[in-house]
């Protein structure tokens, strides 16, 4: 199924959100762990150094090249070792590993290879809805790809809603459209033609 540049956008934006949501709280989880575990700093320090090295190796092709990156190997293994006794043994390995992504599948990129992610496909399709029911909520857009912009009041839905608290509250907005109306309690449990306030079409 394919979708306007309008929705691609948006949920595209939804995941570099993530994307940033994930590095700032990794971060702070890092910085922490490190203030409270200066070793672990010193050795993520010389991992570092580690993989420099082997960028260099392997830049520079000696003779050695095999023997120079299997020292490396071993070195760097030695140190993960090393960070992750300490890490546990302070019941902070699972802290450490965190990456704080969303998906973990995809780290929230959106892909998985070459191929569109579930979470990116499932981004997509709410998009796609709330720009369908926004367009015929009248919140002053138009479906994407269909000869207008997309509405830039979504956020307006709620609001709009509870204007007429205790009349209709759309439950959901799918595939089929609105999902289904809260019944007035006036009429019984019954909802009746005119408690749904002007403009709002329930024939979606």
């Amino acid at each position: 199924m394919g979708f306007p540049k309008e929705i691609y956008d948006r949920a595209a934006a939804v995941l570099a959100e993530r994307r940033q949501r994930a590095r700032e709280q990794s971060q702070r989880h890092r910085q922490e762990i490190y203030r409270l575990l200066p070793q672990i700093e010193q050795i993520d320090s010389q991992l570092r150094q580690v993989g420099m090295k082997t960028i260099q190796a392997v830049a520079g092709a000696p003779d050695t090249l095999e023997q120079i990156i299997e020292r490396l190997k071993t070195q760097s293994l030695a140190l993960q070792k090393q960070r992750d006794d300490l890490l546990e043994a302070a019941g902070l390995l699972e802290i450490y590993r965190d990456d704080g992504y969303t998906c973990k599948k995809c780290r929230d990129t959106g892909y998985v290879g070459a191929q569109k992610c579930e979470c990116f496909q499932k981004l997509l399709r709410q998009a796609a809805f709330d720009a369908l029911g926004a367009a015929h909520l009248g919140l002053g857009g138009h479906v994407p790809g269909q000869g207008g912009a997309v509405a830039d009041g979504f956020g307006r839905l709620p609001a709009a809603c509870r204007r007429h608290r205790g009349i209709v509250q759309p439950v959901g907005i799918g595939p089929q459209g609105l999902a289904g109306f809260s019944q007035h309690p006036a009429h019984g449990g019954q909802l009746h033609p005119g408690d749904v306030p002007n403009g709002v079409d329930t024939e979606l």
